[in-house]
């Protein structure tokens, strides 16, 4: 409630002062600010890393929860190994996708390949993570369940679907294109609905970068009580959205209403997500349905 009340606040400050605000950051070559580029390029895919958690889950929890041991044995290595490659390089690839939009294409690059590595150290972790002996033992003893990876994807899905239909509807312009001294587009605020052209030409408000960035707090899901590790990953995870946030605002892509509103979305699925996944629907509907 601390958290929605404070991010509620600064989109209500920022509301008055947006332009203000960015304007701040308005200079010769920020187009090129190492942190901001870093940013364009590495939020965008941080879905992959939930997603690399609920493919790992979904596969360990398919190999040692529903196949017996003595056909699990007979499984070949090399299918496995072939699974796995194919996993990693599809989520590779989707690292990818900020380069292949790129106007900047080597300056970007460079940076993709940084931003890749981070990935795979990631990837690499968290399969090793949840390939440990006492990981592998709680699939075993059904410790992690189907509905929890459900709720982690209705709650990722949600998310950006929300950010980029409201994108539609607001079509505000960027702060490159209504800040700068060469810009064509007026500022304006997000309440002005542009209702002659729904379209993704102007995708200002919400930010997509920090509404694809929420969608790491579903890994918390995993987690059946706060403990110290709760805290630790979701410090380091808020961290991370709010990182991406600043880069956003300084690189001139979004506004602080436009990051904060993002976050907000998020926090409001969380919650919900949270208390969907408390009622414990999937197992009483599996009574149901075989009752």
């Amino acid at each position: 409630m601390v958290i929605l009340t404070s991010l509620i606040t600064i989109f209500l400050v920022g509301t008055f002062f947006d332009k203000q605000f960015s304007e701040l950051f308005v200079r010769d070559g920020y187009e090129k600010n190492f942190f901001g580029v870093f940013v364009d390029i590495f939020g965008v895919p941080t879905f992959t890393i939930p997603l690399m958690v609920v493919v790992t889950v979904l596969y360990n929890w398919f190999l040692f929860s529903k196949i017996k041991p003595k056909t699990r044995d007979r499984i070949q290595r090399w299918k496995l190994i072939t699974f796995w490659l194919i996993v990693f390089i599809a989520l590779t690839l989707m690292t990818s996708i900020p380069v292949m939009r790129s106007y900047n294409p080597n300056y970007y690059l460079l940076i993709w390949v940084f931003s890749t590595l981070i990935y795979w150290t990631l990837f690499g972790y968290i399969f090793w993570f949840f390939n440990k002996k006492d990981q592998r033992q709680k699939f075993i003893n059904q410790e992690y369940n189907l509905q929890t990876l459900l709720v982690m994807a209705i709650f990722c899905v949600g998310v950006y679907f929300t950010v980029f239909i409201l994108k539609i509807i607001f079509n505000r312009p960027r702060p490159e294109a209504t800040l700068l001294s060469n810009s064509v587009q007026e500022y304006q605020a997000w309440w002005n609905i542009s209702y002659q052209n729904f379209s993704l030409k102007n995708e200002s408000f919400p930010s997509g970068h920090v509404g694809i960035s929420m969608s790491l707090l579903s890994i918390l899901f995993l987690f059946k009580n706060k403990n110290w590790k709760w805290w630790t990953l979701t410090t380091v995870i808020s961290l991370v959205i709010l990182l991406i946030a600043f880069g956003r605002i300084i690189f001139l892509k979004h506004f602080i209403t436009d990051v904060t509103m993002s976050m907000i979305l998020g926090v409001l699925f969380y919650a919900g997500a949270a208390r969907m996944l408390k009622k414990n629907w999937l197992k009483k509907w599996e009574v149901t349905k075989h009752g």
